[in-house]
């Protein structure tokens, strides 16, 4: 039995070459960018899997607060309260898998936080590395994203905590379909009966429960959710005496959408925007994007953001905004300290600077590498074997064997082309081998049995096993989902 083990597409392959015995040229491409928890640590994945850690802005713009050492399998880290970097300056550069990164970072998106008023009819009901909202209303509550499946709990008791009854949240609104904002949603979807209200082009990934381009990774999954109003940019929604106004910023997701709506402050009305996110997180920006249009999205939203003028700036993360920092500086009889005028165009032109330098970084990465010098070789043709055999060993390589395709629409034809060569001699070699051969599918993926018409008393109770000496490592490409099908 032949068993093709299918690479999942989560996984990002190595230089794709295959190696007779002469020179080669390598194409590698980086994989994308994790800055998970404060949506400003810049994390590159390398091409053999591991997240590259770069730095972290918070650090770079002087906060330095929070810091704790831990230690992983015999290192120091730093947990700098946005990120896990090494090094105290988190300039030092480490790798890890994405497994690995989320265990760094899941104790301070699960770390309760002291809910609070945080303006107007606004509250703080989030974790320390996760924010979620409570707007209250004339007629019920709006609910603001949530966190990590598990904090659903801690989530509903800080809601109660307040005064405030989870019955009677009414509309859930969501900023992205990243599964650090919705884990709680089916949950209580199905607790209170609320609407769940989301951006139109986030509404597959939310209700299959996946991470853009990465279906198949559990890691980045969540509980998938029926999205009952999928909302464009201008949408509004209205509970009671609050309003607030669906903005597209497409870019970190196809769907992401930030929420406008005015607040009391005192005496003064002040503009507030739920801001999306702009950072490049896991996506993909040059070869295989993460989706089509993505880096067109994006300099839309910076320019958006840019233009906007709200007096106060929220997040998805409560260090997109300071939040601790503020909350600390919260006293009586002053001023709110959360409304800051021309934050979120400073805040967007780093994330637009970021964005210029992943993507530069990204699209180097595609560039073909130096040729890999193999020293000529010729493989002996051993005389123990048959002149049919010995023929094929001793063939020189095939014109073209080191043209190597740098996209999955190329490999399709040639893919397809051997395919149909070894369906064409299937039969011939059945007959000629005196075997049986079987297809079935192992994995979603086509496989053949093939058993021997007779087989000598002497190898009944053995197992004879091929040995494949070479082989592709093919990037991820929609093409090759076709491949996987042959």
């Amino acid at each position: 039995m032949v068993r093709r083990r299918r690479v999942p597409p989560a996984a990002n392959p190595p230089s794709v070459a295959r190696v007779p015995a002469t020179s080669i040229t390598g194409y590698g491409r980086t994989g994308g960018l994790f800055p998970r928890a404060a949506q400003n640590f810049t994390v590159a994945r390398r091409a053999d899997g591991n997240l590259n850690f770069d730095r972290c802005e918070r650090h770079s713009r002087a906060f330095r607060s929070n810091t704790t050492r831990i230690n992983r399998g015999g290192g120091n880290e730093d947990t700098c309260g946005h990120a896990v970097c090494h090094g105290a300056d988190c300039n030092r550069r480490t790798a890890q898998t994405v497994k690995e990164f989320l265990a760094a970072v899941t104790r301070k998106w699960t770390s309760p936080f002291e809910p609070f008023q945080l303006i107007g009819n606004i509250y703080y009901v989030g974790t320390e590395g996760i924010a979620a909202y409570i707007i209250k209303t004339s007629q019920g509550l709006i609910l603001m994203d949530t966190a990590l499946p598990q904090s659903t709990g801690m989530i509903k008791d800080t809601i109660a905590k307040l005064g405030f009854r989870v019955a009677d949240v009414k509309y859930i609104l969501n900023s992205h379909a990243h599964f650090d904002h919705t884990g709680g949603f089916a949950e209580i979807k199905q607790e209170t009966g609320a609407q769940l209200v989301a951006g139109e082009r986030d509404k597959p990934l939310r209700e299959g429960g996946y991470y853009p381009g990465d279906e198949n990774d559990t890691d980045l999954g969540f509980p998938p959710v029926r999205v009952d109003r999928a909302v464009k940019d201008g949408d509004k929604v209205t509970l009671g005496d609050t309003t607030l106004t669906a903005h597209s910023m497409p870019g970190h997701s196809p769907g992401c959408t930030s929420w406008e709506m005015n607040v009391k402050d005192g005496g003064h009305d002040r503009d507030l925007l739920f801001f999306c996110s702009g950072t490049v997180a896991l996506n993909k920006l040059v070869g295989q994007p993460t989706y089509p249009g993505i880096v067109e999205d994006y300099r839309t939203t910076f320019a958006k953001a840019k233009a906007m003028k709200p007096d106060v700036l929220l997040g998805p993360h409560p260090d997109v905004y300071g939040m601790q920092d503020k909350r600390a500086r919260m006293k009586d009889g002053a001023s709110n300290p959360f409304v800051k005028p021309g934050e979120l165009a400073a805040y967007a032109e780093g994330l637009e600077q970021d964005f210029n330098k992943q993507l530069a970084k990204q699209t180097a990465a595609l560039a073909p590498v130096a040729a890999l010098q193999v020293p000529a070789t010729s493989v002996p043709v051993p005389g123990t074997i048959s002149p049919q055999l010995a023929k094929i060993v001793g063939m020189p390589p095939r014109n073209g064997w080191d043209a190597l395709p740098k996209t999955g629409e190329e490999w399709v034809p040639i893919v397809q082309a051997t395919a149909a060569a070894t369906l064409k001699n299937l039969p011939g070699m059945q007959e000629r081998l005196h075997v049986k051969v079987e297809k079935t599918v192992i994995d979603g993926v086509r496989a053949f049995i093939v058993t021997p018409e007779t087989i000598p008393p002497q190898n009944r109770n053995r197992v004879l096993l091929h040995m494949h000496g070479g082989c592709y490592v093919l990037p991820r490409a929609s093409g090759m989902r076709d491949f996987a099908r042959i």
